[in-house]
């Protein structure tokens, strides 16, 4: 609960969800108000409207703005300001079932739509002329438009989004023409979670990095890289951009993982993480000496000018004893015969993380809320490498020579108490990531120490 000051001695209470089922009793309370995000996609960045929320809207008239009032609000009118519209570069190619299965290319230039209709396809690679026949420019609002244009209407027939994103201009034209280039950014493929590697079905399997998800595009020598939300890292990786040295291709799309490896060869994910923090050409190169980083690429999608993600997957033998006896994440298994679907998750994938287990001694914890026996835990590890001085006290104050963040809600105890403890990895500073709490263990109850050593947790 927060409680901003609405008044002389007035307050609100919101309530911040941190669940789904948070989520979900509020929703069948009828407490939660959607509203129109302001931008089109891809360009989040523009927003082309304005939204006021005044009562009533005349005031806004007297600056000579023309107002569209729109039931946007759960009671009342919200009042819709149209921003001026900026000189956008975003593309979109429509799949259109009108009198003929044809496709529409239509280019954003001057506050509206461009169009033309492909009536032959598509071409399959560079360097392949279709005809193209300029129609009628469409609204903006075509961007994102997918539905059944309804009979008697012009371009009747129903119309998907094919292919959506950027277009940059290569050369001018005297005829107020243009040449350009699409550049439609690719959402990888998602894999479903499971316990356990599939017993039956055709599958192939290859390693689960623990690292960052990328989109890697090769173009006549330039390398771009992009993560699962489609942010581009690329200068954070110079290191990667040599495509030259890595790649037999001229234009290619990859799927891959990008980490930063120890010693070992295993992949550190704070590591890869912290690489996306850096700033500036400096800081860049020394985190780059710091923590080199490799990319692992597990799928090709496209391959000078041959578009290969619906082609049948096929890889070599089953990895999931390797995968836990070296320390990576998991391993994912990939139906054979299975297309890529980029941006979907499908059960055609399914990742199986390595999930590990320790006992360790309760020290301390906080309260849980309704039903829940306990919070949080604050646990020891007899297991740890690294000591911090944790000595066992017979008063119940903080038994750790620093204080926790949650040191006011923690309730410490003896360290009597052995629990079992599922966890994903360990950190370098001897965390765990990803830790699930999974039963008491009073077997162990006489088990002592002298000395243990203090391991945290993460998240």
């Amino acid at each position: 609960m927060s409680h901003p000051e609405a008044g002389a001695g007035k307050t609100i209470d919101y309530v911040i969800a941190s669940d789904d089922a948070s989520l979900v009793w509020l929703a069948n309370h009828a407490a939660i108000e959607l509203h129109h995000i302001h931008a089109r996609r891809p360009n989040f960045d523009k927003p082309d409207y304005f939204v006021f929320d005044p009562d009533p809207p005349e005031h806004l008239e007297v600056f000579g703005c023309h107002c569209f009032c729109k039931t946007t609000g759960r009671k009342g009118v919200h009042v819709v300001l149209p921003l001026e519209p900026g000189e956008g570069n975003a593309f979109v190619v429509h799949r259109h079932h009108a009198s003929r299965l044809h496709y529409d290319l239509r280019l954003e230039k001057a506050g509206a739509l461009r169009s033309w209709a492909i009536p032959k396809g598509l071409p399959p690679r560079p360097g392949i002329k279709r005809l193209a026949v300029n129609v009628e420019d469409h609204p903006l609002e075509y961007l994102t438009f997918e539905g059944k244009i309804p009979k008697g209407e012009y371009g009747a027939g129903p119309l998907w989004v094919h292919a959506l994103g950027t277009y940059v201009i290569t050369k001018d034209k005297k005829d107020d023409s243009c040449y350009f280039r699409l550049q439609s950014a690719i959402e990888p493929m998602l894999a479903e979670s499971r316990d356990a590697v599939p017993e039956s079905g055709d599958w192939s399997y290859e390693v689960k990095w623990d690292g960052i998800r990328a989109i890697i595009t090769i173009d006549e020598g330039e390398v771009r890289i992009r993560t699962r939300s489609l942010r581009d890292v690329t200068a954070h990786f110079p290191e990667l951009c040599l495509p030259e040295q890595a790649f037999y291709a001229s234009v290619a799309i990859f799927d891959g993982e990008l980490v930063c490896l120890d010693e070992t060869g295993r992949p550190i994910f704070t590591d890869v993480t912290g690489r996306l923090q850096a700033r500036g050409e400096t800081g860049i190169a020394r985190a780059r000496t710091r923590h080199p980083a490799v990319c692992h690429l597990f799928d090709c999608l496209y391959l000078d000018g041959r578009p290969i993600g619906s082609e049948p997957l096929d890889r070599p033998v089953p990895l999931f004893a390797a995968a836990r006896s070296v320390g990576v994440e998991g391993i994912v298994a990939k139906e054979r015969g299975s297309s890529y679907l980029p941006g979907k998750r499908a059960s055609t994938w399914q990742k199986i993380k390595v999930r590990r287990t320790t006992e360790c001694l309760l020290i301390g914890y906080t309260k849980g809320d309704g039903a829940q026996t306990f919070g949080a835990l604050h646990l020891t590890d007899p297991a740890a490498d690294v000591a911090d001085g944790l000595q066992y006290l017979d008063e119940i104050d903080r038994p750790l020579p620093f204080k926790p963040p949650d040191d006011a809600e923690m309730i410490w105890v003896q360290p009597q108490l052995w629990c079992e403890v599922q966890y994903a990895s360990r950190t370098k500073a001897e965390m765990l990531r990803e830790p699930v709490f999974l039963r008491m263990r009073p077997d162990l109850a006489d088990t002592t120490r002298d000395e243990t050593d203090e391991l945290q947790t993460e998240d």
